[in-house]
């Protein structure tokens, strides 16, 4: 996922990442990971996501980490 520089800090990547939370936890919840940019592991980070593993250099874009949480399964009711 990324959104144009000029859309950042709009609310636009929450809204998607809460949206993919949504999803994962409506298909009965698991393992959700991304490939994060290392400028933006603390936006990740908001969404209770945690690193893993080395950076690595991804060729045009820059460094990269590995990210991970567990979304739950909804709750009842």
């Amino acid at each position: 996922m990324a959104t144009a520089p000029e859309r950042r800090g709009t609310g636009v990547g929450s809204a998607l990442v809460d949206a993919v939370f949504d999803h994962v936890a409506a298909c009965g919840g698991g393992l959700l990971w991304c490939n994060a940019r290392l400028a933006a592991v603390a936006f990740y980070e908001r969404a209770g996501m945690v690193t893993t593993g080395d950076v690595w250099e991804e060729p045009v874009i820059g460094p990269h980490i590995a990210m991970f949480v567990q979304v739950p399964p909804p709750g009842p009711g």
